[in-house]
């Protein structure tokens, strides 16, 4: 017991030298209580907080019951409408009024769309055969083999557009099926939702508004297939006019059409002269009939010249007219001047044929040879007693006992005239040589 005490001296002596102050063990320690803490902050703990904190729980509580009870009551009207809804089968319906809807405008955009594109085509082929047929109008070929090319190139643009048509018409026919089949589902439909719609006014506001957009879209569908329309009825116009009223660029045409000319000229009618029917050239009902034709391509030209043409059609039809009446009125002037010639002609050989008879008088033979220069076409002059038929023959005879030759007669209306039939070796016919008439015997 004497050491220990010796060695808690020891310890006690040694803490004292090296420990620091606020360790040496003569000072007591403080030791940290947590039931003593808990027992201090019970005291300091105040009333208003456990207020606030109630206050703040019933406040969470109430916004969580009213937040509870708006939702119970959304979720059973929206239950409500969705059973009535469902009852009524109006969400498909509408939906699938909204589907056809939109599949038929998209199908009657697809056939007006087919439509116009096969007018477009049609257009084309015919715009392309009048630039054919205007170029080879261009050539001034011969008639036939111009219209044989104009016929061809019509042959060719039939042909064309029925092929065109033929390629559409199989899609315009799909299409309008489609359509067809469309309206129909439409219509079933439209049954079924005028069935239920006195149930469903509550609802039909929203039908409404998307009938209302469909139908704007239709409409401006519409308004879109109205002006393509009427580009197509511009252009289709404008075809038309070029075909009926092309653009002649033909340079010998417009030289014609350049030249100076009044169509309103009146040719010179002169009356029916008697010398046409005395020589046999043109009879008095040739000549009337000739001069009604002429009244009726009067009449014709100024109706048609009161049409209003356009493009290159009124210089021309204008220019026929000046040189038709100007041909008339030449041919007019030249066929008095030729009954003129021919009267003063006429009035010579009267002077030759006189002094003929008087030498046949003188010389009393059957005839004489005038002019032998054609062999098939011999002139004689023949004694007014005499008179032959075509097949009589004659006899060719030079200072009465010379023989020359053999002629056979051709009598006309006008005239009388010999082929040679033979010829005396090494003789030929000369003017004045002597006939002798060999008359045809005729048959029993």
């Amino acid at each position: 017991m004497g050491n220990e005490n010796k060695i808690n001296e020891i310890v006690q002596r040694s803490k004292e030298l090296f420990l620091p102050d606020e360790l040496k063990p003569d000072e007591q320690q403080h030791v940290y209580s947590l039931n003593e803490e808990f027992a201090r902050s019970r005291k300091n703990r105040s009333f208003f907080f456990v207020v606030k904190v109630l206050l703040f729980l019933v406040l969470i509580a109430g916004i969580t019951y009213l937040l509870s009870i708006g939702i119970e009551r959304f979720r059973g009207e929206a239950q409500v409408e969705f059973t009535e809804f469902e009852d009524l089968r109006l969400r498909d319906l509408f939906d699938n009024a909204g589907r056809y809807q939109t599949e038929l405008g998209n199908a009657r955009e697809e056939l007006n769309d087919l439509r116009i594109r096969m007018q477009d085509d049609i257009l084309n082929v015919k715009n392309a055969s009048s630039r054919d047929r205007e170029a080879v109008l261009a050539r001034h070929l011969p008639q036939n083999e111009t219209d044989a090319k104009i016929a061809k190139i019509l042959e060719r643009e039939e042909a064309r557009i029925k092929e065109v048509k033929a390629e559409y018409q199989r899609k315009i026919v799909s299409r309008e099926a489609k359509i067809r089949e469309l309206n129909g589902k439409i219509e079933e439909l439209n049954k079924d939702m005028k069935v239920n719609v006195q149930k469903a006014e509550s609802i039909m506001g929203n039908y409404q508004q998307l009938h209302t957009i469909k139908m704007e879209r239709q409409k401006a569908a519409y308004e879109r297939e109205i002006t393509e329309l009427k580009e197509y009825h511009r252009r289709y116009v404008e075809s038309l006019v070029l075909k009926y009223n092309p653009v002649f660029k033909s340079t010998k045409i417009q030289e014609i059409l350049g030249t100076g000319g009044d169509g309103a000229v009146i040719p010179f009618l002169a009356p029916y002269n008697e010398m046409l029917e005395k020589e046999r050239a043109f009879t008095r009902s040739d000549f009337d009939r000739l001069r009604k034709n002429f009244e009726n391509y009067t009449i014709l030209m100024e109706r048609m010249l009161q049409i209003p043409y356009e493009n290159s059609v009124p210089p021309t039809l204008g220019k026929l007219n000046f040189l038709t009446r100007k041909l008339a009125d030449s041919y007019e002037k030249l066929w008095v001047r030729l009954v003129s010639v021919i009267d003063r002609k006429n009035g010579i050989i009267q002077n030759y044929r006189h002094a003929f008879e008087y030498y046949g008088s003188l010389h009393p033979e059957n005839g004489f040879i005038i002019d032998p220069r054609r062999k098939d076409a011999v002139r004689v002059q023949l004694a007014k007693i005499h008179a032959v038929k075509t097949g009589d023959t004659g006899l060719v005879f030079r200072d009465d006992d010379e023989y020359i030759g053999k002629i056979e007669f051709t009598v006309s209306e006008t005239d009388i005239t010999a082929k040679v039939v033979e010829l005396a070796e090494s003789k030929k016919l000369q003017p004045f040589d002597k006939i002798l008439i060999s008359y045809k015997k005729e048959q029993p």
